[in-house]
Parts: C-alpha cells; sequence; structure tokens
C-alpha cells in the first residue's frame, strides 16, 4: 500500500512538473524564416496569390474556376 501512494504521489509530482506550473517549461518558438516576406508575404495584406493572373481558354470556364477557388481561399 505504501508503495502504491509513493508511486501515485511521484506520478502526480511528475505531472505537475511537466505541464507548465508558473509558467515554466515554455519554450519560444520562432520559425526559421519568420521575416521573409517571400514565404509568409505582408502579415495583414493581401495573399500573394492573388496577383498571379491566368490567361483566358475560349469557354471561359478556367477563369470561372480560378474565380471560384480564390473566393473560397481568400474571402474579401
Amino acid at each position: 500500500m505504501k508503495n502504491i501512494r509513493f508511486a501515485l504521489l511521484a506520478l502526480l509530482l511528475t505531472g505537475a512538473a511537466s505541464c507548465g506550473i508558473k509558467n515554466h517549461n515554455r519554450a519560444e518558438l520562432v520559425p526559421v524564416n519568420a521575416a521573409d516576406t517571400r514565404i509568409y508575404g505582408n502579415i495583414g495584406g493581401p495573399a500573394l496569390q492573388l496577383a498571379n493572373k491566368y490567361e483566358d481558354d475560349k469557354t471561359g470556364k478556367t477563369q470561372e474556376r480560378i474565380n471560384a477557388i480564390r473566393d473560397k481561399f481568400f474571402p474579401e
């Protein structure tokens, strides 16, 4: 019985030490290319993919499909 209590206490202390009590065990994660505007663009600005333009086909269905995809992913 004493061993079970000791094991539960050790488990509780280990869990409490690893969960971030009093803001311990917190690492600041910074992406390698955080300042690269080619990768992330301008934060709060328009998406870089919106600058891509595609030539029309004869039926115009390709442009309609492209615009539908843009509206879905980049709503204004």
